[in-house]
């Protein structure tokens, strides 16, 4: 396990896997812990997948608590990233259309994009979770923006 200093990401590990689109390329999927606020965390996978087209995307899947009193069960919400401009912009995603499409979610519930994006303190907390990712996670810079230079971890 490693901690950055002055970074909230908790690095727990890596895999690869086979792309579920068809490409027949494998990507990197990191696993950890992000903190927020204060004493909270959320545990994440990232996925960096790159294309034959060249198009770099930033897959997150936010492994988080319970979202409703009815269902006990662990939810996964999972967000889609794409270079745009100088930035990365993100949409919520379905897990069909995942890279986790595939993946064994060992009886833990995905969240849709329609339940995410009607509920406005859900939606708020989603993007900011991506956006520290983004900003934090030591792979998602050098990946999005290849050109820049990259100082340090």
């Amino acid at each position: 396990m490693i901690m950055e200093s002055a970074s909230p990401v908790e690095y727990l590990g890596t895999e690869t896997r086979l792309c579920t689109c068809g490409c027949g390329q494998t990507y990197t999927v990191s696993g950890g812990k992000l903190s927020y606020d204060e004493g909270r965390d959320v545990t994440f996978e990232l996925a960096l997948v790159q294309h034959g087209d060249g198009v770099r995307h930033v897959w997150v899947a936010l492994i988080s608590g319970p979202w409703t009193d009815d269902d006990a069960r662990d939810c996964w919400t999972f967000i889609h990233g794409w270079r745009q401009d100088e930035g990365v912009t993100a949409r919520v995603e379905e897990l069909a259309q995942s890279p986790w499409s595939a993946v064994d979610l060992e009886g833990n519930r995905p969240v849709g994009r329609d339940e995410v994006m009607n509920n406005a303190p859900a939606k708020t907390w989603v993007f900011e979770r991506f956006n520290d990712l983004v900003h934090y996670h030591r792979e998602v810079g050098p990946f999005v923006f290849p050109e820049r230079e990259h100082g340090g971890a």
